[in-house]
């Protein structure tokens, strides 16, 4: 049990992502501790970079910055589809609310609602149901930060000026999706709920 853990820390800092922060990236000690029962145990040992590597500290350092931007983007992709879906799951309750005409508000939110589906698609594939609609639907920005992820942290050297340039190019599009559903729930959005409120108070109130 020990050794188990000892290896998957060696195996977690041994990855060029975790190599940070060291003042240098050719030795790094660490004594990771662990506990079986009452019984703890630390062995320490040296992070080395593999000598057949010609990676510099500052690539190192280049790699880590650009994945963990990268990584933040695809965040708030997540972030903001978790944000899409319940605003349309409250669009949907309102378009299948009382049809007498006077309040119905089925049409405002399918139409508010399907300005929201836009954004989510363009951010990930809305119409992915198995592994296979990878190869058949064309990638969206959360599937292309996937596989800058994976690009970026597999190389053994700096991340070249394309992937750097190809990285900045998806973060923006997707700064610029989520302002635009900033823009769609701070104003359509919002009006539907305040036009919804006032028909209700109306419709209590006998108006």
């Amino acid at each position: 049990m020990v050794s188990a853990c000892v290896i998957g820390t060696q195996i977690r800092l041994l990855t060029p992502f975790f190599v940070r922060k060291m003042g240098t990236a050719d030795n790094h000690r660490s004594a990771p501790t662990c506990r079986n029962g009452s019984e703890t145990m630390t062995a320490e040992f040296s992070v080395v970079k593999d000598p057949r590597l010609s990676m510099t500290a500052e690539g190192y350092r280049q790699q880590f910055e650009l994945l963990r931007e990268l990584t933040a983007s695809l965040g708030k992709v997540n972030t903001t589809v978790n944000r899409i879906r319940r605003l349309k799951h409250r669009l949907w309750a309102l378009a299948g609310g009382p049809e007498d005409g006077e309040h119905d508000l089925t049409a405002e939110a399918e139409a508010v609602a399907a300005k929201l589906t836009a954004v989510e698609a363009v951010l990930v594939d809305i119409h992915r149901e198995s592994e296979r609609d990878v190869l058949r639907n064309p990638a969206r920005l959360s599937d292309t930060l996937l596989a800058l992820i994976s690009t970026v942290s597999l190389a053994d050297n700096a991340p070249t000026k394309q992937a750097a340039a190809v990285s900045a190019e998806i973060m923006a599009q997707v700064d610029a999706e989520i302002g635009e559903f900033e823009r769609l729930a701070t104003t359509e959005v919002a009006a539907l709920d305040r036009l919804a409120l006032g028909r209700e108070v109306g419709a209590a109130s006998g108006g």
